[in-house]
Formats: structure tokens, sequence, C-alpha cells
């Protein structure tokens, strides 16, 4: 199980990670294995940040009222996930 960003953006795993704040190694976090496989499965790494907003958003609908991205700089609430994650699927 690897990690890897580069600021320069010039992977699809880096674009995902960038666009989703998973830019830090901390526990919990999306290997690259498996940011690759969302790429894979959804066709573009576009469509792969919509997932992970989905996710994220039907977590947190069933835990608490609002999360905050792994660097701290942005919270959200279920809603705000979802419509993030709408943004994205129109982007893909």
């Amino acid at each position: 199980m690897s990690f890897s960003y580069n600021e320069a953006l010039a992977t699809d795993v880096s674009r995902v990670r960038f666009n989703t704040g998973l830019t830090q190694n901390l526990p919990g976090v999306l290997t690259d294995e498996a940011i690759t496989g969302l790429v894979t499965l959804h066709g573009t790494w576009q469509g792969a940040v919509a997932a992970i907003y989905r996710r994220r958003a039907a977590d947190l609908a069933q835990s608490a009222t609002s999360t905050t991205t792994t660097d701290g700089s942005q919270t959200y609430s279920p809603a705000e996930l979802r419509e993030l994650a709408d943004h994205w699927d129109r982007v893909a």
C-alpha cells in the first residue's frame, strides 16, 4: 500500500488527492492503489473525485453533522459533499 502526492499534479492520483484534500499521509487516507482503482472504475480522475465525495457524504450522514478535510482547511456538511460530488460528476 503506497501513498504519493506530487504538487505539480502530474498524475491522476495527485489530481484526486488535491481535489479531495487527501494530500497528507495520515491513518485512514486512501492508498494510491485505491485511488487508481476508483479512476479505473469511474473512467476519469474527476469521476473518482465525485465517488470519494459521495462516499464521504454517505458516511457523514450516518455519523455526524460535518467533516473536516485531512489538512483541517475546510469543513463540509453532507449536503455540501453531495453538491461537490454532483459537480465532479458533471465535469467527468
